[in-house]
């Protein structure tokens, strides 16, 4: 039992720590610039209805300000919890915090194929499932804005290294690195798979809208399931990466309804054929999935 509490405890403060540093970097960034332009009213010297007309302004002017450099606040964001997670790992294991993380030549160097295609077979699967549904509901109307609100700002190529690079070594140091590693610890062998689905929606509620949710939390089973078997953190980043650079592919056309359910479809099947690939391997080559004591 005290062996559960330590490891469960690392696992949810990491979560914790993960989301704290985004609340509060995009709760100060909003403040500050909302200080600022109030700042400015008080000693601009205008009168009382020509603050009251630049008061109602405020809002949509802070929100441009801070879609404009939501890129470059992301990448300090991305700065700011690599160092945390380096901190962590180091305090954890001074003499190896990477390979505390598992970031180690992967076990069935063979098959590491099977991630950049995961990645991509995976991103179509959930892309194509997501057109299907009517814009013009309430929830895919919300995940479209919130999408759009990506690639804005004045740097759209630095938005473009931190959604690709950034985010997917930031985040598998932190999800699959720490969080799904000491879960595991956490519970006993016959509960293994409770540890897979926690860090799964744990990973989800970090992306917010509905949707995203729904998705990243698939993702997160995947992602889990990768770093399982190779042992091996850097499988898990590459599959994270293809899938985020797989937005940035634009289709050669776009498919109407039918189209998407059959992209759809034919993703999945896909998926599930590299998985089974993936198995197969590993049973027919055994010696080289052997457990590492490093």
């Amino acid at each position: 039992m005290k062996n559960f509490f330590k490891h469960a405890g690392i696992a949810l403060g990491c979560a914790a720590l993960f989301y704290a540093v985004q609340i509060a970097a995009s709760t100060a960034f909003m403040l500050g610039e909302t200080a600022g332009f109030s700042l400015q009213l008080i000693f601009s010297g205008g009168t009382a209805a020509g603050m009251f007309q630049e008061t109602q302004l405020l809002g949509d002017a802070v929100m441009q300000i801070y879609f404009d450099f939501s890129g470059l606040m992301m990448l300090l964001i991305d700065l700011t919890l690599l160092a945390l997670s380096m901190a962590l790992l180091y305090a954890e294991r001074p003499d190896g915090p990477l390979a505390a993380a598992r970031i180690v030549k992967p076990r069935g160097m063979a098959m590491l194929w099977a991630p950049a295609a995961l990645g991509i077979l995976v991103f179509y699967a959930v892309g194509s499932g997501l057109m299907l549904i009517p814009e013009d509901m309430p929830l895919m109307q919300q995940y479209i804005e919130a999408s759009s609100a990506i690639d804005v700002g004045k740097w759209p190529w630095l938005s473009f290294v931190v959604t690709v690079i950034g985010a997917p070594v930031v985040e598998e140091l932190f999800f699959r690195g720490l969080i799904y590693r000491h879960l595991k610890r956490a519970m006993p062998s016959r509960l293994v798979w409770l540890a897979l689905i926690l860090q799964a929606a744990i990973f989800g509620m970090a992306h917010g809208q509905l949707l995203w949710m729904a998705y990243a939390f698939v993702l997160g089973l995947v992602l889990g399931l990768v770093y399982d078997y190779f042992d091996s953190l850097l499988p898990c980043m590459l599959l994270h990466l293809c899938f985020n650079a797989s937005n940035y592919i634009p289709f050669l056309s776009e498919p109407d309804a039918t189209g998407m359910l059959i992209l759809m479809l034919g993703s999945l099947l896909l998926s599930a054929v590299v998985m089974l690939g993936l198995v197969l391997y590993r049973r027919a080559r055994p010696e080289q999935f052997a457990a590492r004591t490093n």
